[in-house]
């Protein structure tokens, strides 16, 4: 499915706290690339009328779905073009079946869901389908034109484990690039250097908050971002790792958390 319309990015992802979003003004001239929020995740690709949505859950007991719902309808968007998810992680994807109800979308685009024991992949897709949504597996390669942009969304490179089959997102506009990684652990890190030639990136959502299983050095080196966002909060796991955060501070990379900072905006103009 190809989308057409100019390119804005916003992302947001709330990790074990919350932080109040601020109001935001979406002007047709406005790049705005980044916003995030303390274990929500959602975030949310926006171009004047036009709005994606990548991932939608939490690990705090709060309903994600709510939360993107809300924040989308405050900003006058009862539809959304795309909803894409990374994996099926209850931190990624259990607040899905809410925000279908409360947002329609055009198309809803799915890791496959053959390999998923659970049952929440085949809700998602009844329901995706009961509301008029299109539904698109995630087979191959996707590169979806959004206005000036092109959201690329790259299939599943691992089997072994959910983290391993989450899609990887690249949003791109000229020299602006921002890459989403979800869970994905470092050797399918390593892996995804060798089957993609990834550009130079400007902004990387750092991988499974920060864990220091991902974002590895090879990794870091290959894409070099300037600014990393980490989605954090309370959490027994130590998460971000000091490992992690003395790779991003060793090569100069700006840092924004979740849990310090609340959400957390990049903007493109």
């Amino acid at each position: 499915r190809i989308l057409n319309a100019l390119f804005c990015l916003v992302l947001f992802v709330v990790p074990a706290l919350f932080f109040a979003l601020p109001k935001t003004d979406f002007s047709a001239s406005e790049k705005r690339y980044l916003e995030r929020v303390p274990s929500f995740s959602f975030q949310s690709l926006t171009d004047g009328s036009y709005t994606a949505v990548v991932d939608c859950g939490s690990s705090s007991g709060e309903n994600a779905g709510d939360l993107c719902g809300k924040y989308l309808a405050g900003r006058g968007r009862s539809a959304a073009d795309l909803l894409i998810l990374t994996h099926y992680h209850d931190d990624h994807a259990n607040g899905v079946e809410q925000l279908l109800e409360l947002v329609r979308f055009s198309a809803v685009v799915l890791p496959d869901p053959s390999l998923e024991e659970n049952g929440l992949p085949d809700r998602i897709i009844a329901l995706a389908q009961s509301h008029g949504a299109d539904v698109i597996y995630v087979t191959e390669d996707l590169s979806l034109s959004f206005g000036n942009g092109v959201i690329d969304v790259l299939a599943p490179i691992g089997e072994a484990t959910e983290n391993e089959r989450g899609c990887t997102i690249l949003a791109r506009e000229d020299d602006f690039e921002v890459l989403i990684t979800g869970d994905m652990p470092e050797a399918l890190e390593k892996r995804l250097l060798v089957s993609y030639s990834l550009p130079d990136i400007e902004v990387l959502v750092v991988g499974h908050h920060g864990s220091k299983y991902a974002s590895c050095d090879d990794f870091l080196d290959a894409v070099t971002p300037e600014e990393a966002i980490i989605s954090v909060g309370y959490n027994t796991y130590g998460h971000p790792t000091p490992e992690v955060l003395d790779r991003l501070a060793s090569r100069g990379i700006s840092v924004q958390r979740t849990d310090l900072s609340g959400n957390v905006s990049v903007t493109k103009w």
